[in-house]
């Protein structure tokens, strides 16, 4: 079984796909971040949060099958 792939957007803008490799990163600037993966096939998860200086977050997801 293989997790779904999505296209994730930072602020809007398209930066990498999903799932990524265990070293890949994606490099923000601090301050607020809109951060939403997309598949067609599933709802989009969509939230939102800030990054201050020096932050470094490690993100899971599932989308949500109903």
């Amino acid at each position: 079984f293989y997790p779904p792939v999505a296209d994730i957007y930072v602020n809007g803008n398209w930066k990498a796909e999903a799932p990524m490799k265990k070293n890949d990163f994606i490099q923000v600037v601090p301050g607020p971040v809109r951060l939403v993966f997309k598949n067609p096939k599933y709802k989009d998860i969509d939230t939102s949060f800030v990054i201050n200086v020096r932050d470094t977050l490690k993100l899971k997801f599932k989308f949500n099958t109903e």
